[in-house]
């Protein structure tokens, strides 16, 4: 029995869609579900633009802030998340399902596209600002890795997967499909969001997962369809300024520094943070603290290199540059998220601290 929610399904025409089971996609990417399938499906936003007026007024601060990934927009998405989350479980517990809720510290997020190329360093950002961060600090994970719970209920991902899946398991058959009707609904609150290439997601307005989204976005669509778009954009500009000479340039210098100073390959900054963030998911807690030394090492060397190449100030000037082209076609899907977003926030916010 699969609960039904985001569902990723092939026929033969080749239309893609999402379903979910508790385990893997809704527990993994809960209030930004959207943004899983955001590289796919908002392409065709972008796209629409390429041979856009050249007379487009460009972004406002604001707007390319937010498209890419330098807004303080983002960096409340897993507050939007938690609060989304702890909606969802107190509507859960009530129908007498068990349910868990993720730590809103929890690291293991994705990055912004951005983030591949700059790895925290901003166009505006201080040499000697940075560089003190980072000898004390590294890229911050292990800080988080070993920073108490805010919660004696919230858990990492994994640890919440496994969690979900075992209690599942546990259920009946009539209430694994109880759970799923109090979770998503039925099939009449489904809606689906197009993109280019056949492919489509589908996602739930209705149940404990839509309630929250309402009370949060104010609406039970806003809260996928915008990070969908925004993040789509956002993925589809990062694509296309990969191939930009200037910033290939750029990054070819930064890779040839890191290596001169580490001894270590890497073609791009964020692979840099990666590889530590990874290390850290295959230690036990206990071996947290002898990686810390080599995490300061690199993303010392990191941010110098980045400082040395000049990448964080061609990168952005170059990403300006393309979203500045497009911006006919992506301002009403970025407009009405700068619209909402303060809301969004406060709303989110509302909902942690009353717990």
């Amino acid at each position: 029995m699969t609960p039904a929610s985001q569902h990723r399904k092939k026929n033969p025409r080749g239309t893609v869609g999402w379903r979910s089971i508790p385990s893997v996609k809704w527990l993994v990417r809960f209030a930004t579900t959207a943004f899983c399938a955001a590289m796919i499906a908002a392409s065709a936003i972008v796209a629409a633009g390429c041979g856009s007026d050249s007379k487009a007024t460009p972004l406002t601060t604001s707007e390319f802030e937010l498209v890419a990934g330098f807004s303080s927009i983002d960096k409340q998405s897993p507050f939007v998340e938690q609060a989304q989350q702890l909606l969802t479980a107190k509507c859960m517990q009530k129908a007498g399902f068990e349910f868990a809720t993720l730590d809103s510290t929890d690291p293991q997020r994705s990055s912004t596209p951005t983030e591949d190329f700059l790895n925290g360093v901003g166009a505006g950002a201080q040499p000697a600002t940075v560089m003190a961060e980072r000898r004390e600090d590294g890229y911050g994970i292990y800080r988080q890795m070993t920073k108490p719970s805010t919660s004696n209920d919230a858990l990492n991902r994994q640890q919440l997967a496994a969690r979900a899946t075992a209690y599942f398991s546990t259920l009946s058959t009539s209430e694994q499909k109880r759970w799923d009707q109090t979770m998503y609904g039925d099939r009449s609150g489904e809606k689906t969001v197009s993109g280019p290439d056949g492919m489509t997601m589908t996602y739930n307005t209705l149940g404990c997962v839509g309630d929250a989204r309402k009370h949060i976005w104010g609406t039970p669509t806003d809260g996928v369809e915008l990070p969908f778009k925004i993040e789509g954009i956002r993925s589809q500009i990062s694509r296309a300024i990969r191939s930009d000479d200037q910033v290939r340039d750029a990054t070819t210098k930064w890779s040839t520094c890191f290596k001169s100073k580490t001894g270590k390959s890497f073609k791009r900054p964020g692979q840099v943070r990666q590889s530590i963030s990874n290390r850290y998911g295959d230690a036990q807690a206990g071996g947290y603290a002898a990686i810390l030394p080599e995490e300061r090492r690199l993303a010392v060397a990191d941010a110098e290199c980045v400082f040395e190449s000049k990448l964080p100030a061609i990168y952005t000037e170059r990403f300006r540059s393309l979203a500045n082209d497009e911006s006919t076609s992506i301002r009403a899907a970025v407009a009405k998220y700068l619209e909402l977003a303060s809301r969004v926030q406060s709303n989110s916010m509302q909902v942690i601290n009353s717990q």
